[in-house]
């Protein structure tokens, strides 16, 4: 036998006793994996209206708003750098006809760190709302004038980092932070 055949054999056995530990048996490889998978998922967001409002998004990459009308919900899911869904919500106040106000909001899913997801209105030049992390079963809310939204963090599906949006009505005094150094930065690619 040639030294190239004999050489060629010890690679493909290598290479085949390599594939054989790396699956079942080895705790570490099933976790790495488990991480792996998590972060090639895309992100989905839904979008529940509770109110009595006419609502509508603009996804972007979409050519035009979707409506949402009250009681109904609307779901897009991606993937994309620096942000996996990015939208526009636009509702129009029942007091106000004819007067849409907006909800800007974001969500993507990092490679190592958690999913991320910003919810903002504009007022004086500035963004308010929520911006952070988001871990399943997290939820934060920010309420300015007619409505309360809460970006809620659900259970990964298959596919997706599962993210909910709900608007609801006001409940008691208003409440916001200043998030415009959120909005305005480009999340990091890691």
């Amino acid at each position: 036998m040639r030294f190239s055949s004999f050489f060629g054999l010890v690679v493909v056995g290598l290479l085949l006793s390599g594939c054989a530990t790396a699956g079942a048996g080895n705790p570490t490889a099933s976790a790495e994996s488990s991480q792996r998978d998590a972060s090639i998922k895309n992100t989905r967001v839904c979008v529940q209206n509770n109110t009595s409002m006419r609502m509508r998004i603009q996804w972007s990459g979409f050519p035009q708003p979707l409506g949402l009308g009250p009681g109904t919900q609307q779901c897009n899911s991606g993937s994309a750098i620096p942000w996996d869904i990015v939208a526009t919500l636009a509702y129009e106040p029942i007091e106000l006809p004819g007067t849409w106000n907006l909800l800007g909001f974001k969500a993507t899913n990092y490679t190592i760190s958690p999913p991320r997801a910003i919810v903002w209105f504009e007022a004086s030049g500035k963004q308010f709302g929520i911006c952070g992390d988001f871990y399943e079963g997290n939820d934060k809310s920010l309420q300015v004038g007619l409505i309360r939204a809460y970006m809620s963090r659900h259970g990964d599906s298959e596919n997706n980092k599962e993210f909910v949006l709900t608007v609801t009505s006001p409940k008691g005094a208003d409440y916001s932070n200043d998030v415009s150094d959120c909005v305005n930065v480009k999340p990091s690619l890691t």
